[in-house]
């Protein structure tokens, strides 16, 4: 390897360094950028293993050399290398978004019950553990084991390698309800790697930041004491970027009437024929098509972020919410002189969604959905998302019904129907992405009988599973982008 480059505090100074002396010194740098042309596959393992805290950003990697760096979640930048404004660019692409999954331990997921525990215990799917008692001492609950092991879990992107190199204040957000004359305190319990105690912080409030030292493990344990029922949530930390400062996913954060934030961002074209409206998918990793692939074709681009829960909650909710969006595509239209029928709806696995039921409601040109999940009672019962063959965790199905219970299944299903029930998709272009074993929804009878109804459905069939057949899908939505061109 000749050399790494790397960047201190000041983007202006941009150093260089050889493999050897960086892991001999580990100089202090946010991101290390890495032309892989001349690293041997032995060196580039030595690097990875000493990278903790930070991301490699790389071009120019053999087959090899990238499934290794994709492994542990790094980015290939070879589109962008030579960008001018490649500070800006970074910026925007890894330190805003590097916390969307944000970590959560659920009391299904990491709660061992204590053996001692005499109370009534009602467990609602994952995300809530009702208590009920009355409880004249203080009472454990239960522990939280290794909560950054869980927070770990089922996350293809890692994003809190920081975590363990990032000493400071954290915030910590405790999700839970009480009824009647009762008190709940969490005990989180701070160690080494060998298991010492470090220190205990005592909490009682619902948000707590707390003082974090760097390589340390973390535990919880949850106390009650009085008489009535507390619905124990999660712990997490979703919006704080672990000291770090808040993250924006776009360039605009508007706050809704009911305190919900819509984020966007835009993104200027040439041509001013279209509107390209994208949506995110589940945000364990946000495809590359979504950041940047939309705007070669020279129309503008709205793209549009759900950050309202872990992995997203398919960009609907609250009337409140949907009404906001809407009125930032429409404010869109009015200074390109456009209308809804100049409107391309854009949105690949959880990104389908929106893209259906924004595109009925707003009786849009074109449509373009790529491995749809429509059916979301179906989709959120199943908790896990698959990606990359790996499985990522939502929380949408709780956020959008304040429950896990299985009587939402047909509400949450009937969502599109009866959205195709009260439009006219007369006007509009279907353009679909399936495939044939999506393990995940089964929408091909919904797009069959809205042929009917559409100006055209268009449906390409591809075998595998959901995660399955990524750069097909690409090459597809890039055709399907082209076409309008």
């Amino acid at each position: 390897m000749k050399y790494l480059q790397i960047n201190g505090q000041n983007w202006d100074e941009i150093d260089e360094i050889r493999l050897d002396d960086y892991l001999a010194e580990r100089p202090v740098a946010n991101y290390l950028l890495v032309d892989c042309q001349d690293i041997e596959v032995i060196d580039l393992k030595r690097l990875i293993d000493s990278v903790r805290s930070r991301y490699i950003l790389y071009r120019g990697a053999t087959k090899e050399q990238k499934q290794l760096l994709d492994e542990f979640g790094h980015f290939d930048i070879s589109k962008i290398w030579e960008f001018k404004k490649l500070a800006q660019e970074l910026d925007f692409m890894l330190d805003d978004l590097v916390q969307t999954q944000g970590f959560s331990a659920t009391p299904d997921e990491a709660a061992r019950l204590s053996d001692n525990f005499q109370g009534r215990i009602e467990r609602h799917g994952r995300y809530e553990m009702l208590i009920e008692g009355d409880f004249p001492e203080e009472t454990v609950v239960f522990d939280l084991q290794r909560l950054v092991k869980n927070w770990s879990r089922n996350v293809y992107v890692i994003p809190f390698r920081r975590f363990y190199n990032a000493p400071g204040r954290h915030k910590l957000i405790f999700d839970y309800q009480t009824k009647g004359d009762i008190k709940v305190t969490y005990l989180i319990f701070t160690l080494d790697h060998q298991g010492n105690l470090l220190k205990t912080d005592r909490i009682t409030e619902k948000e707590y930041l707390f003082e974090a030292a760097v390589n340390v493990d973390f535990q919880g344990q949850v106390l009650i004491q009085g008489k009535g029922t507390a619905t124990l949530g999660k712990v997490w930390t979703y919006k704080d970027k672990q000291g770090l400062g808040w993250f924006q996913a776009g360039d605009r954060r508007d706050i809704t009437s009911e305190g919900e934030a819509v984020h966007s961002l835009y993104l200027p074209g040439k041509k001013k024929e279209k509107l390209i409206v994208g949506f995110s998918g589940n945000l364990s990793e946000l495809p590359h098509y979504e950041r940047q692939s939309m705007a070669n074709y020279g129309f503008p681009v709205l793209l549009f972020c759900d950050l309202r829960a872990r992995g997203g909650a398919f960009h609907i909710g609250k009337k409140t919410y949907e009404e906001t969006l809407t009125a930032l595509i429409d404010e869109k239209l009015t200074e390109l002189g456009l209308h809804h029928q100049d409107l391309i709806l854009i949105g690949w696995s959880m990104g389908s969604f929106p893209a259906m039921y924004y595109g009925l409601k707003m009786q849009v040109g074109e449509v373009i959905a790529a491995k749809p999940l429509l059916h979301l009672g179906q989709v959120t019962d199943k908790v896990e998302v698959a990606f990359r063959s790996e499985p990522s965790m939502i929380e949408a199905r709780h956020y959008l019904t304040g429950n896990y219970r299985a009587e939402d299944t047909a509400k949450l299903d009937a969502i599109i129907e009866e959205a195709l029930a009260s439009s006219d998709p007369s006007q509009t272009n279907f353009h679909v992405f399936m495939m044939k074993n999506d393990e995940l929804d089964h929408c091909e009878q919904l797009f069959e009988n809205l042929k009917a109804h559409a100006k055209s459905v268009s449906i390409r069939k591809e075998a595998g599973f959901h995660s399955e057949k990524i750069p097909q899908m690409s090459r597809w939505i890039d055709e399907v982008l082209e076409s309008f061109d």
